[in-house]
């Protein structure tokens, strides 16, 4: 299987937002791209999958706006300095999309069926 290099590809609708899961306390941020899955993403209620976990959510406006920077390590001048790291901005958003767990089963014909009666 061939790479497709990013001269290939053209962004039609790109959009940057904020992303809150509730419960996770340390996202790791090497996580690769083919685990996450975005299900019905322009739909009032998204879902939100990583691996085996999904979460559902909703949109909401933020007060004021987010900001994403990138993080690079720059070498330390001496052995006794910390390293040093330089911020470089990423992008801004006024959006932001709450995420809690959520438990997904698959619909029956007989839950189907008693519904409204």
């Amino acid at each position: 299987m061939a790479s497709a290099s990013s001269e290939e590809w053209e962004v039609v609708d790109e959009k940057q937002l904020y992303l809150e899961l509730q419960g996770v306390v340390d996202f790791p941020a090497e996580t690769p791209v083919d685990r996450f899955d975005f299900i019905n993403a322009d739909s009032q209620k998204p879902l939100f999958k990583i691996g085996d976990f999904v979460y559902a959510g909703r949109y909401e406006d933020t007060v004021g706006s987010h900001m994403a920077f990138r993080i690079e390590n720059c070498p330390a001048a001496t052995a006794d300095t910390a390293p040093r790291r330089k911020l470089h901005f990423a992008g801004k958003t006024d959006k932001v999309l709450k995420m809690a767990p959520a438990c997904i089963r698959q619909k029956n014909k007989e839950d189907q069926s008693s519904c409204g009666s």
